[in-house]
This record gives C-alpha cells, structure tokens and sequence, in this order.
C-alpha cells in the first residue's frame, strides 16, 4: 500500500517520493528488490535536486569504481548542504581522487548551505527533535486529534512537566 502513494507522489514529480521509492527498491520494503528501479528513482530524486539522493548516487558509483563519477555526485550533494558528503570528500581526498582545491571548494560551498538554512525557527524544530521526540516516543502526537497510541494507551499530553518546560523555553 505504502509503495502505491509513493508512486502516485513520484508520478506527480515529488522528490521525496523518488528517494523513498529508491530505499524500497534497494531494501525489498514492500516491493521485490530492483536494482534498476532504484538507480532509476535515485536518478530522479538527485536531478531533482534531492541531497541523500545525490550522496547516494555517489556511494553507488564508488561501490562501481567509478571514483571521478562518485565525487562528482558527492561535491553536488556537498553544495545541497549534505552533512554525510563531507565524510565521502574526505575519502575522495585522501585516495587522491580529489585535489586539494576541489575538497576545499566543496567544504566551503557545504557550509554556505548550511548557514543558509539556519533560522530561528530550523533551530526550535531541531530542538524538539533532539529533546522532545525521547520523551515523547511512547505517544502519537497528532496535533488536534490528541489520538491514543494503541501500545501505551496514554495520551500526549502538554500538560507533562517535561513538555510544558519544554515549549516554554522556546518562547525565550
């Protein structure tokens, strides 16, 4: 069922929906393990401009041998803001696949992307991630519907000390 809606998504030229159909592709999630289905939705999702998806491309065509292919797709994914990009530039660079100014080039265009994604608001939602999703991982959090997690039982609820301490330290 889910491979269905990713499809339709896809259909309509959604590039998270590319990407998630590459992971099912490549893992057998829901779907028979297809090489040429995945490279062809990792292909879809990185022109796209989809920055896993680009990163991915370029562990493929590492894995392939094709080393000057691979961090091509690696640079490009670096310059998307890719966090694991640097890591693969690394290696690239210390294999002698990518000069010195190249890796420079691509970590100072990294970080040009990454500050430019930086606001307020990136920095509240990843502190509810790292501090609230711990806490809050026995409940569903459905924003109106307050549903019950099945499992547990207990509702989410911001009357929890935790949660209440929480949010109210995103209004300072």
């Amino acid at each position: 069922m889910e491979v269905k809606y990713w499809t339709m998504a896809a259909e309509l030229g959604d590039m998270e929906a590319h990407y998630q159909l590459s992971v099912m592709y490549g893992l057998g999630h829901g779907v028979d393990v297809d090489k040429k289905k995945r490279i062809h939705h990792l292909e879809e999702a990185a022109i796209g401009g989809h920055h896993e998806a680009r990163n991915s491309l370029g562990k493929e065509e590492w894995n392939n041998g094709q080393f000057e292919r691979a961090m091509k797709h690696t640079i490009i994914a670096a310059k998307l803001g890719n966090d694991e990009s640097v890591n693969n530039l690394r290696m690239g660079y210390e294999k002698d696949v990518l000069s010195e100014e190249d890796f420079a080039e691509a970590l100072r265009a990294h970080r040009v992307a990454v500050d430019a994604m930086k606001s307020p608001q990136r920095d509240a939602a990843e502190r509810v991630r790292v501090f609230a999703l711990p806490e809050l991982s026995r409940y569903q959090v459905h924003v109106g519907d307050r549903k019950q997690n099945p499992d547990s039982k207990q509702q989410f609820s911001m009357d929890r000390p935790c949660v209440r301490a929480f949010f109210e330290s995103l209004r300072e």
